[in-house]
């Protein structure tokens, strides 16, 4: 029987003895941490980047040392040919800094805002984002150092846990298999749900109706498309509504987006309720000067009828080829966005021409149009908030060589931090929140003891919370609230079909 040296006993075994000897409780547990996190080792074909598969390194998965000498030595090739990543995964070891290319000025067009290991090879990074039930973030801010634009400082970019936030992915804590199953049993209430609203009529309300949807879970700029809606409906002359689910509503049936849109729309009606078909039909009986409504995260809510079905795809994320939930990102398949009357490819700016033509193939592939239109977001400035109760809108500038820390309870808070240090922001410490974060008093207390900086940076989602538990007044910090806003970078169809919507008023 062929034989192999099992270095842990120093003597001959057969191969088949050294093979189990991996099976051990110590090996499983090292090899699963390494299956989750992703770390990528030539030692291990298994957990090796797909470029490299074709090149050398055991076929079986199992650590060099229980390779045969040829094995040893492909692998010791490998050794030397990734130093970097060899590096960023030893023990201990400093990991290699992530660069972010600025929009338009990246070595590879195709890759935008993606993060690029430096010194690593292009075949040995992957190619795609969605693969095997997973849409990896494409912003991994978190797990390294940041170096925003060239000649910038570059620093270590500490949290209060691995930055790389658990909140950022599909149900983190549950194993692939389990989380496989619960996608398969998902996917099918999925199915029948569609099947069943196919078939019967959705309830109309007496104004036109506008939705604004997505497929994936996450952020992909619903708010701030629903208040370029509301303001592009005014000028045309109507008197708008918004009407949304309320995700996590208190007792007084207020969230966190509704009072967003309240501060960001403050002459604008807010309809917030789970039975948005009955809001609506109460909210018009009372109020005859509404004449339209915007559904906010509104394409799987078909109990309603809408006149114009938009769904948002981001650029940096469009995840059409990846697991439904909970084993990846999309909440339905990627086949619904045919019932959708127009697509709308968000963050446009963030990736190159390359990539974006692709998704623009992928989504005609997919509902056989092509996208109405292209957006990108834009801060406009930033709202400081003093801790004496003071406001002051400030220029973007204002945040050039400014230190924050960022407490963020949004679906992409990775994104924030980027768009903080592309504005000059140097950005100390993190502390992780889920998004649609409860906060209290416990909570801001644990920010107030963080490292000093110049500010503490959160979006309008998390602003409305704090605020009415006193403010930056309660964080003892001022507080930096970015002015976020959609901008239409090209119009294919969006406008012709708002003005359809006018004809049916």
């Amino acid at each position: 029987m062929p034989g192999g040296h099992c270095p842990a006993t120093a003597i001959q075994r057969p191969s088949w003895a050294c093979r189990w000897s991996d099976w051990s409780p110590c090996s499983l547990t090292e090899r699963w941490h390494a299956r989750e996190s992703r770390h990528v080792d030539p030692c291990r074909r298994t957990h090796a980047p797909r470029g490299d598969r074709a090149s050398g390194g055991g076929g079986h998965g199992l650590p060099c040392s229980l390779l045969d000498p040829a094995g040893k030595t492909r692998c010791a090739q490998k050794q030397a040919d990734h130093p970097a990543i060899l590096d960023r995964h030893r023990p201990g070891a400093d990991p290699a800094p992530v660069r972010f290319p600025e929009p338009g000025r990246s070595g590879r067009p195709s890759q935008g805002l993606y993060p690029v290991l430096a010194g690593v090879p292009a075949a040995g990074r992957p190619d795609r984002r969605c693969r095997d039930g997973r849409c990896r973030e494409q912003f991994q801010a978190a797990r390294s150092r940041i170096d925003p634009a060239p000649g910038r400082h570059v620093h270590r970019f500490r949290s209060t846990r691995r930055m790389n936030n658990a909140h950022e992915q599909p149900a983190p804590s549950l194993p692939r298999p389990i989380a496989t199953i619960g996608s398969w049993v998902y996917g099918g209430v999925v199915s029948l749900r569609n099947r069943r609203f196919d078939h019967r009529q959705a309830a109309k309300v007496d104004v036109p109706v506008i939705s604004v949807g997505n497929i994936v879970a996450g952020g992909t700029g619903k708010s701030p498309m629903v208040a370029w809606l509301v303001h592009r409906l005014c000028s045309m002359g109507f008197s708008p509504a918004v009407a949304l689910r309320g995700y996590g509503s208190d007792s007084h049936g207020s969230s966190d987006e509704a009072m967003e849109h309240e501060l960001v729309l403050p002459s604008i009606p807010i309809i917030v309720h789970p039975d948005r078909h009955a809001a609506i039909s109460r909210h018009l009986a009372g109020d005859t000067n509404v004449d339209v409504v915007v559904l906010d995260d509104g394409f799987q809510h078909r109990r309603i009828h809408r006149d114009l079905d938009l769904v948002l795809v981001d650029a940096t994320r469009p995840c059409l080829d990846d697991r439904l939930l909970p084993a990846g990102w999309l909440r339905e398949p990627a086949g619904s966005l045919g019932r959708a009357d127009g697509v709308i490819i968000t963050h446009a700016d963030a990736v190159g021409t390359e990539q974006l033509d692709h998704l623009q193939q992928r989504i005609i592939a997919i509902t056989g149009k092509r996208p109405i239109a292209r957006a990108r977001h834009v801060w406009q400035g930033i709202d400081l908030h003093e801790v004496d109760g003071s406001m002051r809108r400030e220029e973007l500038a204002r945040l050039d060589g400014m230190t924050v820390g960022t407490i963020l309870g949004v679906g992409r808070p990775a994104s924030v931090r980027i768009q903080a240090e592309h504005s000059g922001a140097t950005v100390v410490w993190d502390v992780p929140v889920k998004d649609h974060q409860v906060y209290d008093r416990d909570l801001l207390s644990r920010i107030a003891r963080m490292e000093p900086v110049d500010a503490v940076m959160m979006t309008r989602k998390d602003w409305v919370k704090v605020h009415a538990l006193g403010g930056a007044a309660a964080i003892g910090r001022s507080v930096v609230v970015p002015d976020l806003a959609m901008e239409l970078t090209s119009d294919f169809g969006l406008e012709d079909a708002l003005q359809k919507v006018r004809q049916i008023k």
